[in-house]
């Protein structure tokens, strides 16, 4: 759009913008300076700030972690001493157990305490074990088993009353008693048999197992189960002990942190199961269904899954973990409890563990919010002054540009004018400048110019018209060599022909003529002047006229060339040689007799096989003076389906871009998986010699002649 205004309003949007450019390059200055100064003063106090945040924030954290991971560490060996000390009673009642139920102990001589032992409810639920056997026995050891049974009655009040914190204690006999303290009501189907506590202590064979966490058949609670199995002198399991805790006591009193009421805690085992938390579901459940457990390696949140995987592999450490149950950020907290093998866990959030922080943080925010908002109001009492002043400047600036742009631009209009008779044709002028500088030189190169412009136009129109003639004498020249070429094949059953010409320029030094001499003979020729141009297109026209007048002749092919060859040499002043070839073939008898005049690439399909034309050596035409022995002539018998392809192409040594020539191996090559009609084979070659050449086939002629020999006619 600016090239299309004038020039005097051109130098006046020159001259605002220089005073603008001016104006507001120093306002700019003054501007940044007023905001640096403003930024440097934020900066100093917001570096302050944050590097006092920083500090303080990491050393909260920091103290935060530490303390985190201090509390779940001392909660951890809570956990480890409370489980260790179950696993001691458990081992003791193992013990005991094991003694009570000997084989050969003499119950009758022990104190009888099956007065201990209650299938029914009693009155007090503390003062009896409750009893459940399994087994068929009757009489003497049916006796013999309830007083062994008794037995362990005190042995378990002991065990229960020694830790607060069990549930049950019980002992289930390889022969089938069931023996549980305190007394608890029976559940229908219950077998302990089934339970899987008593199965993985059978498994452990001696070891000490931990099973849960699981629906309990004491009121349905979620508990664990450490067992046991008791055996023999021989080794055999005699019975299995197990003790309960339910998961909301280990929840209270093993993980409980107290010391921090916002923390979480959880115990996770070596599975990645949850085994005890707050909040899990106990209301609803019946003993003998199965219980969904939790486990972390299976969480959707990858932070959670990377946490189990420490966990079980007993590290302690504090990680931060987000997107925990709707909560933005946790820390979370974890030790191992080396006697189980477990992990304890203990989550706080991210807002709870830093709520110092960010309040302070709260703090310095709305104190640079302060001073951001002075130095701005500041700032702008600043622009609106210079705002002020900038119009001003600009008023003046336009009054002094409409004055000096009128001085300027009325001689530039007068070259305006002068230009525009050039451009109608009007080469003199009488218009000229005195204004002494450079817009007078410039005048005087608008008269030296119209003077060019003048003779050049003349010279344009004089080289036109010699284009013009020159083209039309080369279309002439076309047209005439066009016309010598073969019309159309007439219709033969003994034969088809197909040929192909392109010239690289206007005309062509490649040739070609078939023609039949009487019913029986068909004389063809084609061949190639090594040379381009009208020079070239001349001689081809000598050589294929006098080619052709000597086959009508019907002479014979060797004594054609020697003929055209000696007749070249008296009048070849521009030194180009031709080669060629020419051949008379019987239609009848498919006898071909043929010669050949430097080389011409051709190829003989023969019953489906595919060969170069066997030729014997001889000079190019037009070289020099020959004997009579110079073109020797073969004899070739065709079949009924063989095919004779010629093609001048590579005789004037013309290379594509990889630096290759197209010879008779690159024919050969081509057609070796050819099939198809003589129509379709010219086409076919045209096609790949267009492909190998590419941009460069215009350098060259082309000329291409294919004869099938379909037979003698009977």
């Amino acid at each position: 759009m600016f090239k299309r205004i004038g020039i005097k309003a051109k130098i006046l949007i020159i001259m605002l913008f220089l005073a603008v450019i001016s104006f507001g390059a120093a306002a700019v200055l003054t501007l940044e300076n007023i905001k640096k100064l403003g930024g440097f003063t934020l900066y100093s106090c917001n570096v302050l700030g944050d590097r006092t945040f920083g500090d303080s924030k990491d050393a909260l954290l920091k103290h935060a972690n530490e303390e985190l991971l201090s509390l779940v560490t001392g909660q951890a060996m809570i956990a480890n001493v409370q489980f260790e000390r179950i696993e001691d009673e458990m081992a003791m009642l193992v013990t005991l157990t094991g003694r009570y139920l000997q084989e050969g102990n003499n119950a009758a001589s022990g104190k009888d305490e099956r007065r201990f032992l209650a299938a029914d409810k009693p009155s007090a639920p503390f003062s009896r074990s409750r009893i459940t056997v399994y087994a068929k026995d009757t009489g003497e050891k049916y006796r013999r088993n309830l007083v062994l049974a008794g037995q362990l009655h005190p042995l378990l009040k002991f065990i229960y009353g020694n830790h607060a914190d069990l549930d049950m204690a019980y002992v289930c006999t390889a022969h089938g008693y069931y023996v549980s303290y305190p007394w608890s009501e029976p559940q229908k189907g219950f077998s302990p048999f089934e339970r899987d506590w008593y199965r993985e202590a059978v498994k452990a064979n001696g070891g000490q197992v931990w099973i849960g966490p699981y629906i309990s058949a004491h009121k349905s609670k979620i508990i664990l189960t450490c067992a046991k199995a008791v055996k023999n002198t021989k080794g055999e399991i005699i019975a299995v002990c197990g003790v309960d805790i339910t998961v909301k006591e280990i929840t209270r009193s093993f993980i409980g942190m107290r010391m921090l009421q916002s923390g979480r805690a959880f115990l996770v085992d070596k599975e990645g199961n949850i085994l005890a938390r707050r909040d899990m579901k106990e209301e609803g459940m019946v003993w003998h269904e199965s219980y969904q457990k939790e486990n972390l390696l299976k969480s959707p949140n990858s932070g959670l899954r990377k946490l189990a995987e420490k966990m079980i592999a007993g590290e302690e450490g504090v990680t931060k973990v987000g997107n925990v149950a709707g909560e933005a950020e946790l820390y979370i907290a974890y030790a191992p409890v080396p006697v189980t093998g477990w992990s304890v866990g203990v989550a706080v959030k991210a807002e709870v563990l830093a709520a110092s922080v960010y309040k302070a943080e709260l703090a310095m925010e709305k104190n640079i919010h302060r001073h951001r908002i002075r130095v701005k109001d500041y700032f702008n009492r600043n622009l609106n002054i210079y705002l002020v002043t900038g119009a001003a400047v600009l008023v003046l600036v336009v009054i002094c540009g409409l004055i000096f742009s009128h001085k300027i631009t009325a001689p530039i209009l007068m070259l305006k004018g002068k230009a525009l008779r050039i451009m109608e044709g009007n080469f003199a002028s009488g218009i000229h400048l005195n204004t002494g500088d450079e817009l007078e030189r410039l005048d005087k190169s608008f008269d030296n110019m119209a003077r060019e412009i003048s003779r050049y136009m003349e010279h344009v129109r004089t080289t036109v018209r010699d284009r013009e003639k020159t083209e039309q004498e080369f279309a002439v020249a076309a047209n005439i060599q066009y016309l010598m070429l073969p019309a159309k094949f007439r219709e033969v059953p003994e034969l088809t022909i197909e040929s192909f010409l392109k010239p690289a320029h206007a005309v062509s030094g490649d040739f070609y003529n078939y023609i039949m001499t009487d019913d029986k003979h068909l004389f063809f020729c084609i061949g190639k002047v090594a040379g381009k141009g009208v020079p070239a297109a001349m001689l081809m026209a000598r050589v294929m006229t006098l080619l052709s007048h000597l086959g009508t002749m019907k002479t014979d092919p060797e004594k054609l060339l020697l003929i055209v060859n000696n007749a070249l040499i008296i009048n070849n002043k521009t030194d180009m040689a031709v080669s060629a070839f020419c051949g008379c073939l019987n239609i009848k008898t498919g006898r071909l007799i043929f010669s050949n005049a430097g080389h011409v690439p051709s190829v003989y399909i023969h019953e489906g096989g595919l060969s170069a034309l066997k030729i014997e050596e001889s000079p190019a035409l037009g070289i020099d003076t020959a004997d009579r022995k110079a073109f020797r002539q073969n004899t070739l018998r065709l079949s009924p389906g063989d095919v004779l392809l010629f093609t001048t192409n590579g005789i004037d040594k013309v290379e594509n871009a990889r630096g290759e020539i197209f010879e008779e191996r690159h024919l050969l090559s081509l057609l070796k998986d050819f099939k198809g009609s003589v129509k379709s084979l010219v086409k076919f070659t045209v096609e790949h010699l267009k492909e190998f050449y590419g941009d460069d086939i215009s350098r060259t002629d082309i000329a291409l002649l294919a004869i099938e020999y379909k037979g003698g006619s009977k």
